[in-house]
């Protein structure tokens, strides 16, 4: 008696949550290369600001204060404090750089 196992033949249904899970992650990717495209845009104009004050870098990368500490703790993104400012700044290739993984 040797018996074969037997294939299993997904259902459409789950067929169908397949691949719309698929167009949904695709759509996600292409999102993400639009947004990166926006910000080396942004990076290229010459009209742009060469540093953010924190609170502008957390809004373009969507953090909050917490977060923003952690990665600056943990040497991810870089500040600059000008002389005698109480006031923190990071370069504005920091958004760049985060969204890369550099």
């Amino acid at each position: 008696m040797n018996e074969s196992p037997q294939k299993s033949v997904p259902s459409g249904e789950s067929l169908l949550q397949f691949f719309n899970s698929v167009f949904e992650i695709r759509s996600d990717i292409q999102d993400i290369k639009n947004d990166l495209q926006e910000i080396k845009g942004i990076k290229s104009s010459k009209s742009g600001p060469e540093y953010l004050p924190v609170k502008e870098f957390m809004s373009a990368i969507s953090i909050g204060r917490t977060k923003f500490d952690e990665l600056v703790a943990d040497g991810k993104v870089r500040t600059v404090r000008p002389n005698g400012s109480r006031k923190l700044y990071v370069p504005a290739s920091e958004v760049t750089r985060y969204f890369e993984g550099e």
